[in-house]
């Protein structure tokens, strides 16, 4: 399906791929200075300190609590009800399934490490995956995962932190991935997999529905637009449905009302958008959608002022547009604009974004001018859909440091564009005098 290059080449390029910066990240985090493999009591601070404990609770097979008091004495919390525990219930159940087959446990600390650099890494092979699929060439889905996995933004805290982008990150990559192999040959399992792959991202973390409501808003505007939407209902069905039954199940969204929230608001707006826009005129379907984003925008602004329980992600959001200063801000939102979530500083655009920035012009320049379907891939609107929503993680990236990941990984598969089989060879040579650079400052 995708051009000459042999599939066992392409194996063998992503499993290197993938071990290679399995290995990197974990060996980062058994060189950190925290790090010792006979106490584990400094190795995480804060909230992944809080975390990793819980995860020790399962290995351990204590289980853990309905109630803790430890936390928030004297009242305490409820676990279940108040975090995403999928990190710690399933590094933790990995390592007490190894003690009760008998099998070589290594310390708890190391379990963690290794475990989450494999899974974190996993976001190469996808990525490599999904750049194919949009361009229809392993070549450019080499380069993309070349420049990502060597990109700063891309393991720096996925180096044994115990934080919630290193399941996020790659469970969200294959979200991505499976709509586009659904929309290639439309199939019922195809779309099943997309369902179920939704609902462990949106179990993974309490953000994943922020996250997919970025991936939804394109979906949706173009769903008005094109005159034949008939394509991208698949994934605005799915995510939906997804979001409902995770919702529905899992105690912490459940208790956090996610499907009343503006994301569960956008997702649900999507799955009516898909079901009666095919049956509108295209005039109609534009007014419904821009309608619907700006009901969405109304419900972000009631939210931080209405006491929802992600009013101070909310509240976060905005005083970023208003130029909010901090001391006027609620305790919890001055604390999730803060750290991780604090807006990108000049200097760290410089170092970190500097990359991707290089290589997408490198992209651009290479498809510059040319209209059409083919303008950054064969597949027209999922090539659309990645550039948008790259431009949508680009500016959550700039109000907070912490998803320059996910920015990073929507430029890769656009920065290989250079690469296609039916680009010129003198654009090709000059998008390479940007990309080759580009890769250099990531190496270094």
């Amino acid at each position: 399906m995708f051009n000459r290059m042999r599939p066992s080449i392409v194996a063998l390029f992503l499993l290197a791929a993938w071990a290679g910066a399995a290995y990197q990240r974990a060996q980062r985090a058994f060189d950190a200075p925290s790090f010792s493999f006979t106490d584990d009591t400094r190795i995480h601070r804060s909230e992944a300190a809080m975390h990793y404990r819980y995860a020790r609770m399962v290995a351990s097979g204590e289980g853990i609590p309905a109630l803790d008091r430890y936390v928030q004495a004297p009242q305490g919390v409820e676990p279940h009800r108040e975090f995403a525990l999928l990190m710690e219930e399933s590094i933790g159940g990995l390592h007490w399934l190894l003690g009760r087959l008998g099998l070589p446990q290594p310390p708890f600390q190391v379990t963690v490490a290794v475990v989450i650099a494999l899974v974190s890494s996993l976001a190469l092979p996808l990525l490599a995956w999904t750049t194919a699929m949009l361009h229809n060439s392993w070549r450019c889905g080499v380069a993309a995962t070349l420049l990502f996995g060597l990109s700063v933004p891309a393991w720096v805290r996925s180096s044994g932190a115990f934080v919630r982008e290193a399941f996020g990150l790659p469970l969200m990559a294959l979200v991505i991935a499976l709509v586009l192999f659904d929309y290639q040959k439309p199939r019922p399992y195809r779309f099943l997999l997309i369902v179920g792959a939704a609902v462990l991202f949106f179990v993974s973390w309490f953000l994943a529905p922020f996250l997919a409501a970025i991936l939804a808003l394109p979906l949706i505007v173009a769903v008005g637009l094109r005159s034949d939407p008939r394509p991208l209902r698949r994934p605005l069905f799915a995510l939906a449905l997804a979001l409902l039954l995770a919702g529905s199940l899992n105690a912490a969204l459940r208790s956090r009302q996610v499907l009343v929230s503006p994301p569960g608001g956008v997702l649900a707006f999507g799955a009516l958008v898909a079901a009666v826009g095919p049956h509108l005129s295209v005039r109609l379907r534009r007014r419904w959608s821009w309608i619907g984003m700006a009901l969405a925008a109304a419900g972000l602004v009631l939210s931080a002022q209405a006491g929802h329980d992600y009013a101070h992600v909310y509240e976060a959001v905005l005083a970023r547009f208003r130029s909010t200063a901090p001391a006027h801000l609620s305790f919890a939102a001055r604390a999730f604009s803060s750290g991780p979530f604090g807006a990108i500083t000049p200097a760290y655009a410089i170092e970190r974004l500097a990359v991707p920035a290089l290589a997408l012009l490198a992209g651009a320049l290479a498809v510059a001018g040319r209209g059409g379907s083919r303008k950054w891939g064969g597949t027209g609107a999922p090539s659309l859909w990645v550039i948008v929503s790259a431009a949508g993680f680009l500016s959550l990236t700039l109000m907070m440091v912490r998803f320059s990941p996910f920015f990073v990984y929507f430029a890769a598969p656009l920065s290989a564009a250079w690469l296609r089989p039916d680009v010129g060879r003198v654009r090709r040579l000059a998008a390479l005098g940007l990309w080759v650079p580009a890769l250099g400052l990531a190496v270094q």
